[in-house]
């Protein structure tokens, strides 16, 4: 094979990588909601884990969806401070009594303004705890997050949670 030949194959080879590595590599919209995902979980309180052990998942995983100083307004939760920290303690204080909590981010829509590297989330948050006093409950709200994007990672630097509406569970025969 002569030297114009293997330059085209390479060629041919580079623009098929490149081409692959368009098509697999995570979308915009993937990393968001990868964001999504991470926050669900974090925010997620099991029966069998300490204060403790919560406040430094709830740490970790902060520090990786949160800009340094998020705003966050949820009306019936108030957070005191603009830093992680506040928004670590006000998880910790929502969720105080309740043996087990999980969150869920439902029928999300994504708008990314690429100009701005900013995206914005509506989505509802479906709530689901349950506590030795008040047994099974659910909470439903809209929520609006604006997330930023810095080297790459897409960071949630706004959340604005609807009033509260509790939804009670379907009586079972």
């Amino acid at each position: 094979m002569d030297r114009a030949a293997r330059l085209r194959w390479a060629l041919l080879l580079g623009v098929a990588g490149l081409g692959l590595w368009l098509m697999l590599r995570d979308s915009t919209q993937d990393k968001i909601m990868a964001q999504l995902a991470v926050l669900s979980a974090a925010l997620e309180q099991r029966p069998d884990e300490s204060t403790e052990q919560r406040k430094t998942r709830l740490e970790a995983a902060f520090e990786h969806v949160f800009v340094e100083q998020p705003q966050i307004r949820i009306p019936d939760l108030p957070v005191r401070g603009a830093n992680r920290s506040a928004v670590v303690e006000a998880a910790l204080d929502a969720t105080r009594g309740l043996e087990e909590v999980t969150v869920r981010f439902e029928q999300p829509t994504v708008t990314v303004n690429a100009s701005r590297h900013e995206a914005q989330v509506q989505a509802r948050a479906a709530l689901a705890a349950r506590s030795a006093e008040a047994g099974f409950r659910t909470d439903n709200r809209e929520v609006r997050l604006t997330l930023h994007e810095t080297a790459g990672a897409w960071k949630i630097q706004d959340v604005e949670v609807a009033a509260p509406s509790t939804v009670e569970p379907e009586a079972r025969p």
